[in-house]
């Protein structure tokens, strides 16, 4: 058929994307919608993408954050998007010094979840506050049944990572449920299993729904 594997170039959206993209984007499997985030060391802020069912980027967004972190992944329902923004943080000490990992663990940060409508702007953007930790990976999020006020997001929450530099790998990580009360802004926390997993995935028609 001629069809190979042979490396074609990277993919702007016919020029219009023109930040980074995280490694994690998320299809609506009800609108074939895509949605992605970009987020730099340079600057303290991430960038919001929306594709619609065509492949062309409608909606970029720039949301500031307090400090330059490390973001690595984020969550999707029907109607809002859920963006993490949790303490580790680009150190411009450690990069001059020639660290290869530039980032270091700063609880007194402070940790904050993101709620945005998908279609939503910087000023939409409730942030509410938990306690310190660090999610590498999500697997779904999702609108409580009995009340649409309340959406759940899954993922691994590490209590801390590199707390001494960045090979350190000794914290142990865990399934774990934040249910996060948009009307009291207020966030519950429930721990789902004891075992140590990574890049947990669900059918990707589950995407964003209860599952």
């Amino acid at each position: 058929s001629g069809v190979d594997l042979s490396t074609l170039g990277p993919y702007d959206f016919g020029g219009k994307l023109k930040t980074a993209m995280t490694a994690h984007p998320k299809r609506d499997p009800l609108t074939g919608e895509l949605f992605f985030f970009g987020a730099g060391v340079l600057e303290a802020a991430l960038t919001y993408h929306r594709v619609d069912a065509a492949g062309v980027l409608v909606q970029t967004e720039k949301i500031p954050l307090p400090k330059a972190v490390m973001m690595h992944d984020f969550q999707l329902t029907p109607t809002h998007v859920i963006f993490m923004d949790l303490p580790i943080l680009f150190d411009l000490g450690l990069a001059i010094d020639g660290e290869s990992f530039p980032f270091r663990w700063a609880p007194e940060n402070g940790a904050r979840i993101g709620v945005m409508p998908r279609t939503g702007t910087a000023a939409d953007v409730r942030w509410i506050e938990i306690d310190p930790c660090f999610v590498f990976h999500t697997w779904n999020a999702f609108h409580d049944t009995s009340d649409a006020g309340i959406i759940h997001l899954d993922g691994i929450r590490y209590p801390e990572m590199w707390e001494k530099n960045a090979n350190d790998f000794s914290s142990s990580g865990a399934p774990h449920r934040f249910s996060i009360d948009t009307n009291q802004a207020k966030v519950a926390l429930t721990q789902l299993d004891d075992k140590l997993v990574e890049f947990p995935r669900i059918h990707p028609g589950m995407q964003g729904l209860f599952y």
